[in-house]
Formats: C-alpha cells, structure tokens, sequence
C-alpha cells in the first residue's frame, strides 16, 4: 500500500492457484491516465473494505468509467447472501449500477466485464451454479450484452464471497 497515491486505483483482488513462474505470488496490472480530466467515484453508503485502504470504488477519465471488482458486502465488509450465487451476483450488479450512474452512466455504457467466480461443489453442479450467475445478468443486460470474461477462482480473502464484477464503461452521448 505505500506505493499507492491516496485516493488510489480500482481494484480487484482474487486468490488465484497457482502463477507461470515458479516462486511468482502476486500479479498487478494497472492502467495509467495522464492528465487533469478525472474524477474519482465513491457512491455514498456503498460497501467498504474491511480494513483501510486507498482504493477507489471507481474512476471516470474523460467518457470511459473504470469500475474496480464489486464483491455483495456491506457498509463494514460483511459478506450479503452467503452461499447464494445468485443474489451475490445481483448485489454486484447493483453496486455497479450505484457506481456507473454516480459517473453519469448507465449498465448499457459498459463494454467489458470481467467476473470472477468461486465454485468448490460437485463437478455436476457448475452448469446450474453458472445458470444461477446468468439469471442475474440477463436481468441487468440486453441479450447481446457486454464483452466478457468469465474467470473461475480458488476464493477470495473473506470465504463466503462467492463472486467479485468489475466492469468498464464507455459513455457515447
């Protein structure tokens, strides 16, 4: 965190198995802005890390918002819908919808959405816990929806979350 600038980036933090590099533990990628046109996003009752960090729930540089991963947690960090994939993933969607329209945009500006996703049951249970996520996406997005990717992750530091959406955004009007 010392390397940081208070307010800092968006983030997203996931617990992942393994990395290419033997003895490699952490991974950071970043995305840079030069310039004055930036305002950072912080809707108010949103839901806060548990501890104190710089992080920033997101960012609008010019027309593009950055939406850092949204996990279904309150005000203090208490996980929202343990063992409920389904509302965990609305509570996220719901967190960025707060987000996008705090940067005056709405779900329909978002052009890329990365979802990582913790799944420890049965091998036969991914397609319904899968089914379970899309539910509550096609309730946020048209059919054709954003770009996305769809990461499965070992978990995350607080083992009832089952989910973390972080989302970018395009406002074309």
């Amino acid at each position: 965190m010392e390397f940081l600038p208070d307010p800092g980036p968006v983030g997203t933090a996931v617990r992942v198995r393994d990395f290419p590099a033997e003895g490699e533990l952490i991974q950071i990628e970043g995305v840079a802005h030069l310039g004055p046109d930036r305002k950072r996003i912080m809707p108010e009752g949103h839901w806060d890390w548990s501890m104190p960090v710089p992080f920033s729930q997101g960012w609008r540089v010019g027309n593009t918002v950055f939406c850092g991963g949204q996990i279904s947690s309150d005000a203090k960090g208490r996980t929202i819908g343990k063992h409920d994939i389904e509302r965990q993933t609305a509570n996220c969607f719901e967190f960025l919808t707060r987000l996008l329209e705090e940067a005056g945009a709405t779900m329909s500006d978002v052009v890329k959405l990365n979802t990582y996703y913790h799944y420890d049951g049965a091998p036969g249970g991914a397609a319904d816990y899968w089914q379970k996520m899309m539910a509550a996406h096609r309730r946020y997005f048209p059919p054709q929806g954003p770009s996305a990717t769809l990461v499965g992750i070992d978990g995350y530091a607080f083992e009832e979350l089952l989910i973390e959406i972080e989302a970018i955004a395009v406002i074309d009007r």
